[in-house]
């Protein structure tokens, strides 16, 4: 009943045809600034209700904004309703609603140990620095090191650039002594990490005979198929190099002769005519006359164009028309990666799936059962990493074989509190039409028209019935039974929190169904899913959940009308 409420509730330009709304979010740490936005909301007394997406709430004034402090660093969904309550009456309107994914990302960390660099059986003044960085708030943008000698290296990373050890620095100390040098890697989100330690370079003994050669390799980023190529040279007496050459791997070369007073950095830049695997080398000859040579292997790839489009497909599987089970699938792009889906049916129901990465196939089909023949827009959203959103609708018509036709279908939506609103549609001929709707609750109350609401005053199970009249004698009655839950009462519980081995879960149903039960990790990433049988009232299910890794999680149990969610913490 939860999902239907989405759909079923009256649409703002129905009663307000000038109403805006929504909501703008400032969140760059778990310090969450919510800004409303809507405006021309109409008269009467109206206000904003605020849902977190971690269990919590509030309550404003309509155009207010709102400020919430996240526990954890996890992706939550943010929903806004603004209800208008008439004058002189006690039933609150729903002028408008939104929704909003956030994710707050505010842990990062960083690590890094040192080795001295052995040239065969004796030490140098080379260190090896081993680096390790990990966040929960993205990719690295940029990876620093300060070597405590003056000296420090910078590297920073785009979207079409990826970090490949780039965490393992050498870096050759001119004396011997302690140095204090520290890493700092800063994540997208804004998380920065920072880590410092002592580190101590021996003293070695000069060899008159003794150097090397080394290279690194970088990338330009305004040529995609050029590199930059840097020599490291290193002599146990301090001698200058007075000749680089170098190889590229294509067939092509190149010397530089340099004099004994140059102080500058030794580099040439390159550009290949076309990707491929290379293996560079260089080649250094210093003043005195030892030389040394090494090479590096490496692959140039030019990344492809971002895609512009933002599309998605949305078909029918083949059925008889005059079937009320209907099955569609949707068509994803293929260079985007799709993150959710959120399905409209077009009779009130609705229902959204966290795709998993890579996506299952199976989670791209789906099967919705219509209560009655008639016309209907089902509706596709795709949302895409990156924040591409496709949206597409199709008709759908289920045909009836005959024009006598007598019948009809009630739905229900929930409101505030125990308030649900409920729908009559009349099945009838193409020549006759509806002429009058009685309501029956069950608690000994009643009501007539199309749509109603109904407050039930204590928690239970009622039995709903409305009568259909057309104007030719077509009589229809339809019950259906609707559950009420208690107020303070949670739909989805979950103990031991935290949980070492097995979680219990509880899950108080409205209806008797077959519902989903997913388990996502704190970033979003769908990790379990099952598939149980709810009855009306609270159900008992239990998890083994012993191999999951120490962090946050959220449990998510869903149906064509339920929706409930609760975190845990795994340890």
């Amino acid at each position: 009943m939860l999902a239907a409420a989405c759909c079923g509730l009256l649409l703002s330009a129905q009663t307000v045809p000038s109403v805006n709304f929504g909501f703008t979010i400032d969140a760059a740490t778990s310090n969450a600034n919510f800004t409303n936005q809507s405006r021309n909301l109409g008269d009467g007394v109206k206000k904003a209700y605020w849902s977190f997406g971690d269990g919590n709430r509030a309550v404003t004034g309509a155009a207010d904004g709102t400020h919430h402090q996240y526990a954890r660093a996890a992706s939550y969904e943010v929903c806004l309703k603004i209800y208008r309550y008439p004058t002189n009456s006690h039933d609150s309107v729903l002028v408008g609603s939104a929704c909003r994914s956030l994710t707050i990302q505010q842990v990062c960390t960083a690590a890094f140990q040192w080795v001295d660099s052995m040239e065969g059986a004796k030490p140098t003044r080379f260190i090896k620095f081993y680096g390790y960085g990990q966040s929960n708030a993205g990719r690295v943008l940029e990876v620093c090191w300060k070597f405590g000698d003056g000296t420090d290296s910078c590297r920073t990373f785009t979207n079409s650039s990826i970090p490949d050890r780039y965490l393992l620095m050498m870096h050759r100390y001119q004396e011997s002594g302690v140095y204090t040098a520290c890493l700092r890697v800063k994540f997208d989100g804004g998380c920065v990490a920072e880590k410092c330690s002592t580190v101590t370079v021996p003293k070695i003994e000069a060899d008159k005979d003794s150097c090397r050669a080394e290279m690194a390799v970088q990338s330009i980023t305004a040529t995609p198929l050029g590199r930059r190529f840097v020599a490291k040279p290193w002599s146990s007496l301090h001698k200058k190099p007075l000749r680089v050459c170098w190889t590229f791997g294509d067939g092509k070369d190149t010397c530089v002769e340099y004099t004994s007073t140059y102080t500058g950095d030794y580099w040439v830049e390159h550009r290949y005519a076309q990707n491929g695997r290379y293996e560079a080398c260089v080649s250094i000859r210093y003043d005195g006359g030892c030389e040394s040579r090494s090479c590096q292997a490496f692959t140039i790839e030019q990344p492809a164009p971002p895609p512009t489009s933002c599309e998605a497909g949305l078909n029918e599987v083949a059925t008889n028309l005059a079937s009320l089970e209907r099955k569609f699938y949707v068509g994803l792009q293929a260079n985007r990666r799709a993150e959710k889906i959120c399905w409209k049916f077009g009779d009130g129901t609705d229902s959204c799936v966290v795709l998993s990465n890579p996506v299952n196939p199976q989670q791209l089909l789906v099967a919705h059962r219509y209560a009655a023949p008639g016309k209907y827009t089902v509706c596709i959203r795709v949302q895409y990493a990156e924040g591409c959103v496709a949206e597409r609708c199709r008709p759908v018509e289920i045909r009836v074989p005959h024009n006598n036709i007598c019948g009809g279908y009630m739905t229900d939506s929930l409101g505030d509190g125990n308030v649900i609103r409920f729908t009559a549609t009349s099945i009838h001929g193409p020549n006759d039409e509806a002429t009058g709707y009685l309501w029956s609750f069950g608690d000994g109350t009643s009501a007539s028209g199309k749509e109603v609401k109904h407050a039930f005053g204590t928690p239970g199970t009622y039995t709903v019935c409305v009568s259909i009249k057309t104007r030719e004698g077509c009589e229809t009655k339809i019950c259906k039974p609707i559950t009420v839950a208690g107020n303070a009462q949670p739909q989805l519980t979950l103990a031991p929190n935290p949980v070492v081995n097995n979680l219990t879960a509880v899950f108080r149903s409205l209806v008797q169904q077959t519902v989903s039960v997913r388990i996502y990790n704190g970033t979003g990433v769908l990790i379990r899913s099952y598939t149980r049988s709810a009855v009306v009232g609270a159900n008992t299910w239990t998890f083994e959940l012993g191999s999951l890794q120490t962090g946050v999680y959220s449990m998510v149990v869903q149906s064509a009308n339920q929706f409930a969610t609760a975190i845990f913490f795994k340890q």
